[in-house]
């Protein structure tokens, strides 16, 4: 719709308008995108992924960017599929896993004093593979559990298991076989 158009245009003259601002003459403007699969999800976004793209090649040489990404699918819809904006835009390079030391760290920024004896770190770290070790989704899974004290991380865990299961239609998928 035309609404979606204009907010569409008015994010990209700002994005633009802001790189005028930051990109200095002679260097090169480093921009991070974390979690850039997240745009991929909502087809709303397609003409401003499509615009992004447009933008970042007027000002090649000028910008480096860095995507990145905790869903391989996500990532892969926006760099992998030949109708996207983005189609080999950028190289992919696998970092390794995170780990334990990720768990802690999030623990302790969502939760603070007593809360942080309220989540097991081994029960943190099996959610943590159960999502497949999804930095945004355990994230967000802390972030439920510690924003709400009365909810506990098995149930929250359920709730997002099944959250992505009805998003990804798997028991559509299931029932047609």
């Amino acid at each position: 719709d035309g609404r979606t158009e204009n907010r569409t245009v008015d994010r990209i003259d700002y994005i633009d308008a802001l790189l005028d601002q930051l990109v200095i003459r002679d260097r090169v403007l480093f921009l991070l995108f974390d979690e850039v699969q997240v745009l991929a999800e909502d087809p709303e976004n397609a003409d401003l992924i499509a615009a992004l793209r447009t933008l970042l090649d007027r000002r090649k040489g000028e910008i480096a960017v860095i995507f990145t990404g905790s869903s391989l699918t996500g990532l892969s819809r926006m760099f992998d599929d030949r109708e996207a904006p983005f189609f080999r835009f950028a190289a992919r390079i696998s970092l390794p896993d995170l780990n334990e030391d990720f768990v802690t760290h999030i623990l302790d920024l969502y939760l603070r004093g007593d809360e942080r004896g309220r989540i097991d770190k081994a029960a943190a770290m099996d959610a943590f593979t159960a999502l497949q070790r999804s930095p945004e989704r355990f994230r967000r899974l802390i972030g439920e559990v510690g924003f709400d004290p009365g909810r506990g991380l098995e149930e929250a865990l359920a709730d997002q298991v099944a959250d992505a299961a009805e998003r990804g239609g798997f028991e559509d998928l299931w029932r047609s076989l």
